[in-house]
């Protein structure tokens, strides 16, 4: 997983050949379009991944962790309301390109706001990047989240994780 950005043709055809002879698989890291005149750099992006093989993007939509980034539940909602739009302007570029867009559980909304948001938009080309230990900072269970998110899965990740107990809840860190 890789943030692709937008090259030639002779880098994607070098990329996907060589991931192809190792037995390997491209995906791309992408940002999602910030409005209509962002879509041009999304488009080329997107453009880019399919030529380099990468039948996924990942991708995220909140600008940061739920419990350090925002001020206030309404500047939540109001970012979150945000998020959805640009999903909403990236799915048909998602859909031209063939290459599906797996948003992370990135610390951002809880299990039952994600799978709202991914009824909501109901399309083939938007699903989950599930990542296993980002939903602990959301107190969420891994096993629950996992779980929840399958039907939606289109990548994953795994990563090792500590918890401390502190005075005033606990400590979490993750690499």
């Amino acid at each position: 997983q890789m943030p692709l950005g937008v090259r030639d043709e002779a880098y994607t055809r070098m990329l996907r050949e060589e991931a192809e002879q190792s037995g390997m698989f491209v995906e791309g890291i992408v940002s999602p379009p910030n409005g209509p005149p962002d879509l041009e750099r999304f488009d080329a992006q997107l453009a880019t991944a399919q030529r380099a093989g990468a039948g996924v993007v990942r991708t995220v939509i909140l600008p940061g962790r739920r419990y350090e980034f925002f001020e206030s539940a309404a500047q939540f909602r109001e970012f979150a309301e945000r998020g959805r739009r640009t999903l909403e302007l990236a799915e048909p570029v998602a859909a031209k390109h063939r290459v599906r867009l797996a948003v992370e559980n990135h610390k951002d909304q809880r299990v039952p706001e994600r799978i709202e948001l991914l009824r909501r938009l109901s399309s083939p080309w938007v699903g989950a990047c599930v990542d296993v230990g980002n939903s602990f900072a959301l107190l969420e269970d891994p096993l629950a989240v996992v779980e929840a998110y399958a039907p939606w899965a289109f990548s994953g990740h795994l990563k090792d994780q500590a918890v401390q107990e502190s005075a005033d809840g606990f400590l979490f860190g993750d690499a």
